[in-house]
């Protein structure tokens, strides 16, 4: 056998190893808590009481009590602190299920981001579309329920940086469900004709 012949035995040697050690111990990415909190103001049940302040970012290790309305933020969240976080930050969305899905529905002026789309590095979308938003707020969402890509997602982003990156748990049929008017469809974020 040459050392072409040897080289390819070892590479395919190699990668047999590689799949076999990730099929018995996968590798998992955990979502961090965020090095940044934000707190918004989420409108009471009967829907009044929200505001159009400006959120208040708040810093690792930043004391103080929270103001009456206002909730301090983790990384998982629900369809109303996502909504807040739209309305009060302007928080992209950041939308990790298929293509066919994205384009069916998606939030409106939701950035399409899937797992997948880290395997060959970082993707254009984090360069252009994100690029800014490193100590600000980001919302990511797939179809909800046991659906666990947007936490890799969120994970991936923390690993490149991103200090305050939530997951809307809910999903996007919830969010369609509850608003209808911040749904677009098609391949480009405002929808296909720019619009929703």
């Amino acid at each position: 056998m040459g050392l072409a012949g040897r080289t390819l035995a070892i590479g395919l040697a190699a990668l047999v190893a590689g799949v076999a050690h990730s099929w018995v111990r996968p590798i998992t990415l955990t979502v961090q808590e965020n090095t940044q909190s934000t707190a918004v103001v989420l409108p009471d049940a009967q829907g009044t009481g929200g505001t159009d302040e400006p959120v208040e970012v708040q810093g690792e290790g930043a004391e103080g009590e929270t103001p009456a309305g206002q909730v301090t933020l983790g990384v998982e969240i629900t369809l109303e602190e996502a909504l807040a976080l739209m309305e009060q930050a302007g928080a992209p969305f950041v939308d990790v299920r298929s293509d066919e899905l994205y384009e069916a529905s998606h939030v409106l002026g939701a950035i399409h981001l899937s797992p997948d789309a880290f395997a060959g590095g970082t993707p254009e979308a984090v360069l252009t579309d994100l690029a800014g938003f490193e100590d600000a707020p980001i919302v990511v969402y797939c179809t909800g329920g046991d659906c666990h890509d947007s936490h890799s997602v969120a994970a991936f982003l923390q690993r490149l940086g991103f200090q305050e990156v939530h997951v809307m748990v809910a999903g996007m049929d919830a969010w369609a469900e509850a608003y209808p008017d911040l749904v677009a469809a098609g391949t480009e974020p405002t929808g296909s004709e720019g619009g929703p």
